[in-house]
């Protein structure tokens, strides 16, 4: 069952009983179930069914990543970019920009208000996390830390 809850986002209610099902993040947990609240930011977090993303007009954003002054997209994005990163642009290619020097923030925050996250997934170096004492994760957290 689902419930709109603000703009473009709804609260999903799934009984404890059905194992293994978790959609957006956990916004609240009752005796009886569990309540997920979905929008575009927290679709990120992993496989939504295509109809729950119908009921928050989910739009899949451009797909671009940005590093070391470079903005990179799939050709066939290459309009959408120009479109979107308009005057932050020193230079354009066939799939990839130049950035103006300070832009590259407004260039980030245009993808991610498109839908899309910038950034390549690499793991988390071991030696960059800190091990927490006071700390105690939850089970449904551990594969995510892992």
């Amino acid at each position: 069952m689902t419930k709109p809850f603000g703009k473009n986002s709804i609260l999903i209610f799934v009984p404890k009983w059905i194992p293994n099902f978790e959609v957006g993040w956990l916004h609240e947990e009752k005796d009886e179930y569990y309540i997920y609240e979905l929008n575009q930011y927290s679709a990120w977090l992993g496989d939504v069914p295509d109809e729950l993303l119908s009921e928050i007009n989910f739009e899949e954003g451009i797909k671009a990543t940005v590093a070391n002054g470079i903005v990179r997209f799939d050709e066939s994005n290459k309009q959408t970019a120009e479109r979107l990163f308009k005057g932050h642009i020193l230079k354009w290619e066939t799939d990839q920009a130049h950035i103006k020097q300070g832009h590259e923030f407004d260039i980030i925050s245009e993808i991610i208000k498109s839908g899309y996250i910038p950034y390549e997934k690499k793991p988390v170096n071991r030696s960059d996390m800190r091990e927490g004492k006071s700390i105690k994760l939850k089970d449904y957290q551990k594969p995510a830390y892992d």
